[in-house]
């Protein structure tokens, strides 16, 4: 697989990646307690392989598709928007998103299920983006606010953001009416094959005036993206 371009990547990052596919073999040492007393009297460095290095800086920085997904992010439209459908209904295990993402993230999912759909994500940014990278760019919290009740409508992103803390912490796929798909959030989908039903899993009656829900001691809200 041709690795994905660089974007708008921290400058240390990118000089890292460039020197990293370069010079593999090189190495970079690296010592906490630079300024401490024990680095002065001769604490030992750690060491890395430049190479080594350029493989955890790829992992953290891109999505990583099976060779599945990756035929399906080369395909036509039509195939895509076909094998997005598919994975909303996940009808049989072939149907799962893992067969398509690896890793298990839940934003890679939804970013990949937006993609498929015709969410308007290039491949470029599919493929250079990951985890949590993704929230800024998916934008949840400029969305429609969930009300508790309304159908969402098919395809779109949702975001769970925890008031308190102040970010969003999981997302998953509208796939019809008020049920989502996601992975590795609990009640909010956990595993891809469970269609959660969202009014049951927040209840009108864990609703708070401000539109937020109680949920596991913790005040959420749900964002609509509009990307």
């Amino acid at each position: 697989m041709t690795r994905p371009k660089m974007g708008a990547i921290d400058p240390v990052f990118k000089f890292l990646l460039v020197q990293g596919r370069k010079h593999p073999a090189r190495t970079i040492s690296y010592n906490a307690h630079a300024k401490s007393k024990e680095y002065r009297s001769g604490q030992p460095k750690v060491s890395f392989g430049l190479g080594q290095l350029l493989d955890l800086i790829e992992w953290r920085l891109f999505m990583h598709l099976t060779g599945y997904g990756e035929n399906f992010v080369r395909a036509d439209r039509t195939s895509q928007f076909y094998r997005g459908n598919q994975l909303a209904s996940a009808q049989d295990l072939s149907d799962h998103i893992n067969v398509d993402v690896k890793d298990n993230v839940c934003y890679d999912a939804t970013a990949y299920m937006r993609f498929l759909l015709g969410a308007g994500i290039s491949e470029h940014t599919l493929r250079g983006t990951s985890g949590q990278n993704w929230i800024p760019l998916l934008n949840f919290r400029a969305g429609e606010q969930w009300n508790g009740y309304s159908a969402i409508t098919y395809g779109r992103a949702i975001g769970f953001y925890d008031v308190r803390a102040g970010h969003i912490f999981h997302s998953a796929i509208a796939v019809g009416d008020v049920f989502i798909r996601s992975i590795n959030g609990g009640a909010l989908g956990q595993n891809w094959g469970d269609r959660v039903d969202l009014t049951k899993a927040l209840p009108y009656s864990c609703r708070n005036r401000d539109g937020s829900f109680t949920y596991q001691k913790k005040n959420i809200m749900v964002y609509i993206s509009k990307v």
